[in-house]
């Protein structure tokens, strides 16, 4: 998965580029709710301040 790859991401990452983790996925069925609604609030933060 890409996040066992979060270090070696983070290290190769230009100048400027920010990587961050979420609760949870917008893809697998079955999560904790409240880990999905946080993750997709970071998501809608991320697109009203693009």
């Amino acid at each position: 998965m890409l996040a066992d790859n979060l270090p070696a991401l983070r290290s190769a990452a230009p100048d400027g580029v920010t990587l961050a983790t979420t609760p949870a996925t917008c893809w697998y069925p079955d999560q904790d709710p409240a880990a999905v609604a946080e993750t997709v609030r970071r998501y809608r933060d991320y697109l009203a301040a693009a």
